[in-house]
């Protein structure tokens, strides 16, 4: 039935969100370690050359609209420069 077919597509959904906590979290590790090696070469969290082009590479393999992925990107790479700098 339709309903069923909702439950599934929504059980599969609250899977692949799971998986991007776990990714999440993987790359808050890494982005620590980054920011312990920034301190020591004495550089700044925030490094916006970097981001952009980053940010170009996630944009041309993805099908998502450029905007879609700057704007979820945004927000990681916020979060990323706030835990490098605490």
């Amino acid at each position: 039935s339709e309903k069923e077919k909702l439950e599934k597509l929504r059980d599969d959904i609250e899977a692949i969100s799971h998986d991007i906590i776990t990714l999440l979290e993987h790359r808050a590790r890494m982005v620590k370690q980054i920011g312990e090696v920034k301190k020591t070469l004495s550089l700044t969290p925030y490094d916006p050359a970097r981001e952009q082009l980053l940010l170009e590479r996630l944009q041309n393999r993805s099908t998502l609209p450029p905007q879609q992925i700057e704007d979820v990107f945004t927000v990681i790479f916020g979060s990323s420069v706030n835990m490098q700098a605490a």
